[in-house]
């Protein structure tokens, strides 16, 4: 790929982040009784009292039965963050949106780098192109909710644990087990990436397979006994943080009971995410899930690929098995694994059609569906003023 094509498709990606951090929804467009308004109101609370907020609200959420219906003020981890902006800028929803959109931007950082890493830079810049301009991505880069942030650390965690098998240097199994640690003090749903962990190292790890079991044991309880521990220290003591874990254990059972809108909005078949991301960008997803079947028939010879590949599959069947979750957003890091194979999927074609200019005819489609995503998301995000 040439000087010119590659000036394109990075200006494109500066444009779409341009575009994001010029149309952030302002003040008037947050709800104070949605998700949003309860975030903002747990953050401003700790900004005003201290970790000792937390105890005023975990007594709220546990003994209210009206609390249920809202976002766990046991999410440290995005609260304390969000407090931290308020001390900083002044309590504002709008802050909140721009914590999104930097993290939305921090996504498309970590995601070229590790792609020009391990692949080559023309992967990176037409995976960061689909990535840029992803209508699910850019809508929720603009809300004062946990899914961006959330997002950053789980692509995080996956780059990290892939680095670490496939470079082996152990300083990056921890880093990965410090962030993998930090998602879950920012969501408790974290813990839905651990079976995937552990079928990739019990896969992918190296030749030596002695290490298994103690890495294993590693990812599985040295997050868990952190979490219980600082929780503890921050939230209030063992008993609080005990009820805590009950009140969510009976939510995540029980969702669809006491919550209509759950009930109505966020159940369905095991195949409605394939269907959502057909419909908000539906080039790079038949190109994606194209490409997988591809792999599969020719025998997954790439052992990066099957990396992909299984994260893909593994995060795609523990999201379904959820009945009362299926709410796209809560797969927007699929998006990650559809972006990188949707490029090795129109790579393939062009290379199996033995187009001249290759590289030409990728860009130029490229670009086509970098303004159908980006024509999808202004249609559903702005206009729709979602």
């Amino acid at each position: 790929m040439n000087r010119l094509m590659k000036l394109i498709m990075s200006g494109l990606i500066f444009f779409a982040v341009i575009y994001l951090f010029g149309h952030l929804l302002r003040e008037n467009q947050f709800s104070p009784y949605s998700d949003e308004g309860y975030y903002f109101h747990y953050a401003q609370k700790i900004s005003q009292k201290g970790p000792d907020g937390f105890k005023e609200l975990l007594s709220w959420f546990v003994h209210d039965p009206k609390a249920k219906f809202h976002p766990a003020p046991s999410r440290a981890g995005y609260i304390l963050s969000s407090a931290f902006l308020f001390k900083l800028f002044g309590s504002s929803y709008f802050v909140l949106g721009a914590f999104s959109a930097c993290c939305f931007v921090a996504f498309l950082i970590l995601n070229f780098y590790y792609i020009r890493k391990f692949f080559d830079l023309d992967t990176a810049l037409l995976t960061c192109l689909f990535l840029s301009s992803s209508p699910l991505m850019l809508g929720m880069a603009r809300r004062a909710l946990i899914d961006s942030p959330l997002n950053l650390l789980w692509g995080a965690c996956v780059w990290l644990l892939f680095d670490f098998l496939f470079e082996g240097q152990i300083f990056k199994f921890v880093i990965f087990i410090f962030i993998f640690t930090l998602s879950l003090f920012f969501k408790e749903g974290s813990f839905i990436l651990l079976p995937f962990f552990v079928l990739s190292l019990f896969f992918f790890l190296p030749e030596n397979k002695r290490f298994f079991w103690p890495l294993t044991a590693v990812v599985c309880f040295v997050p868990l006994l952190l979490l219980v521990g600082v929780s503890i220290l921050l939230l209030g003591g063992w008993g609080i943080v005990y009820k805590q874990t009950l009140t969510l254990l009976y939510i995540y059972r029980h969702i669809g009971e006491f919550n209509p809108y759950v009930a109505h909005y966020c159940t369905g078949p095991w195949y409605r995410y394939i269907l959502d991301f057909v419909i908000l960008t539906p080039v790079i997803s038949l190109l994606a899930f194209g490409y997988a079947f591809y792999f599969l028939l020719t025998g997954c010879q790439d052992i990066k690929g099957k990396f992909f590949l299984l994260y893909g599959a593994a995060l795609y069947v523990l999201l379904s098995i959820f009945q009362n979750n299926q709410d796209v957003r809560f797969a927007i890091n699929l998006e990650m694994v559809l972006s990188l194979f949707a490029v090795f999927g129109l790579q393939s074609i062009c290379k199996f059609v033995g187009a001249p200019r290759m590289n030409f005819y990728i860009v130029l489609a490229a670009i086509v569906i970098f303004f159908t995503n980006f024509t999808n998301f202004i249609y559903i995000f702005v206009w729709a003023r979602l």
